[in-house]
């Protein structure tokens, strides 16, 4: 047996979403660099497609397809056009994410349904419709991207809607993965600190969050995405092949 092969992931088909995304890209990078076929899915989509002609070439395969991930419809239709093409779905990544730093208070219902639906609702929907694909084919991988916020305040920035999001998110992989487990369909997720992305820039850009940041980090840096790609590569692989609800 050779460790290496573990993490290869020829003849897999890997669907990401919010691939357009600093971290989403990096994982359908990492995923294409193993021998996965990908499928980048973004509402947005002239970064999808600029990302395409970044990574495209003769022995990569990476596809851009349309996806509001908060809209029912819009799964259903990217679920029956990859059974069309690919007749099947090996790995799914949800990479869907956003923040909005408000003090509690001052939460209004839209914006705290905006955050909840993105982050939390969009990925159950997602699950539950690529889930059936996984069940009859009786094997499956899920990776989720939640957040270190999920699991502790991080401070000082206000968002309540965010840290509750992503703690949802966490309790959502455990429950999946206990209920599909049986399945043969394997549910984690990913609990990054702060990375190096679109999404970090506003705290970045505040002195008085970021050496919070810094001081609460071991490591006394922003994680890069490619380090948390790392991870996704680990989970999506044969590697990984005893870890679930983790």
């Amino acid at each position: 047996m050779s460790y290496l092969n573990k993490f290869k992931l020829n003849n897999k088909i890997s669907l990401v979403t919010g691939g357009a995304g600093g971290i989403g890209k990096e994982i359908c990078k990492a995923l294409i660099d193993a021998g996965s076929k990908v499928i980048l899915a973004d509402l947005d989509e002239k970064q999808g497609k600029k990302i395409l002609k970044e990574v495209n070439s003769k022995n990569k395969f990476i596809e851009f397809c349309k996806l509001d991930s908060t809209s029912e419809k819009s799964i259903k239709k990217l679920k029956d056009y990859i059974l069309k093409k690919h007749k099947k779905l090996d790995i799914l990544v949800n990479c869907v994410g956003t923040c909005i730093n408000t003090k509690a208070e001052k939460v209004s219902k839209e914006e705290w349904d905006k955050v909840i639906n993105i982050n939390l609702n969009s990925m159950f929907y997602v699950c539950k419709e690529f889930g059936e694909i996984f069940i009859k084919q009786k094997k499956g991988n899920i990776i989720n991207i939640g957040s270190n916020s999920g699991l502790i305040v991080d401070r000082p920035q206000p968002q309540a809607s965010y840290n509750a999001s992503k703690a949802a998110v966490h309790q959502l992989t455990k429950s999946l993965a206990c209920e599909w487990a049986k399945l043969n369909i394997r549910v984690n997720a990913i609990a990054p600190g702060y990375v190096a992305t679109k999404m970090t820039l506003l705290g970045r850009k505040k002195p008085e969050w970021f050496k919070y940041w810094i001081d609460m980090t071991p490591m006394r840096r922003l994680a890069e995405p490619s380090e948390v790609a790392s991870v996704a590569l680990f989970l999506a692989s044969e590697g990984s092949s005893y870890c679930t609800g983790s």
